[in-house]
């Protein structure tokens, strides 16, 4: 079982940008939400993430992260450490395809 969690600015960074796309689209409510729930799915992960593979994309596989899939659009970056959970990243599924 994992104790910490650590989000990079990084992934800070793309959580924002994703929520500020579903803004300037329209839907702010939905911008909201999303920013609030992919923050819980982050803290989730604390628990489980040793239950996922390794990615199968090779720039990832080769630093040994883990990508865990985030509403069928996005996948979560990460990587664990000492019971530590590093989320280096969240990115559209789309792009590692």
């Amino acid at each position: 079982m994992v104790n910490e969690l650590i989000i990079r600015e990084r992934a800070y960074s793309s959580i924002s940008k994703i929520a500020k796309h579903i803004h300037k689209e329209g839907y702010p409510d939905r911008a909201k939400k999303f920013y609030i729930d992919i923050l819980v799915f982050a803290n989730e992960l604390k628990n489980t993430a040793d239950s996922f593979a390794v990615c199968r994309h090779n720039i990832f596989a080769n630093k040994n992260y883990k990508c865990v899939p985030y509403k069928k659009n996005y996948v979560v970056i990460l990587s664990i450490k000492n019971h530590i959970v590093t989320i280096h990243n969240i990115i559209p599924a789309k792009k590692i395809r």
